[in-house]
């Protein structure tokens, strides 16, 4: 899980957004650690590329304040972007639900016949199509109870579909009675 921002241009403008999304494991992504950000670019030239560097800590925070210092002493006025602001064009901003991508969905079902059916149902009822599905066992045989009834962690992944879609079902699955809890999400982003 890597805390991403995101922003694509689209027919609809340019779509901003921040958030925990799973990314592929051994993908250059998920390999940023500790200190360190990245930023990917996908351009039609240069296809996909990714710069690393520390993003945090003493050394860059020192160097960043010792540039901004040196360039006022020097009477160096840096726009914001290295673009004056009038230079800048407008744009439009893409709506949030028009983002689309696969989703990690977790949840606590009630462990009775028809709760995963309902929810297969609530998916399918949005056209959402689902990659896998996992129920486990509890752990050590030991069953965990909410409200005198039993549960059991449900988790799925979905192919890629709209943002809101995912709103929609998980606004439907947490209304049903089968759920103990309301269903989770986490945004997956495939490189």
């Amino acid at each position: 899980i890597k805390l991403l921002a995101v922003a694509i241009e689209t027919e609809d403008g340019i779509e901003q957004r921040v958030h925990p999304t799973l990314v592929p494991a051994g993908s250059p992504i998920a390999e940023v650690e500790g200190v360190f950000n990245a930023v990917g670019l996908t351009g039609d030239f240069v296809d996909d590329l990714m710069m690393q560097g520390r993003g945090a800590g003493a050394h860059p925070t020192a160097s960043s304040v010792i540039s901004d210092i040196a360039d006022i002493a020097r009477g160096i006025k840096v726009p914001v972007f290295a673009t004056p602001a009038d230079s800048l064009k407008p744009y439009r901003r893409a709506r949030m639900r028009a983002h689309e991508g696969g989703y990690y969905v977790a949840m606590t079902l009630y462990d009775r016949p028809g709760s995963v059916a309902c929810v297969a149902n609530a998916f399918s009822d949005h056209g959402i199509s689902i990659e896998s599905i996992e129920q486990r066992a509890p752990a050590g045989g030991t069953r965990t109870v909410i409200n005198g009834d039993p549960v059991a962690p449900f988790i799925l992944i979905t192919h890629d579909t709209l943002e809101s879609a995912m709103r929609a079902v998980i606004e439907q699955i947490s209304q049903t009675g089968f759920c103990a809890d309301r269903p989770r999400m986490i945004r997956i982003e495939r490189y």
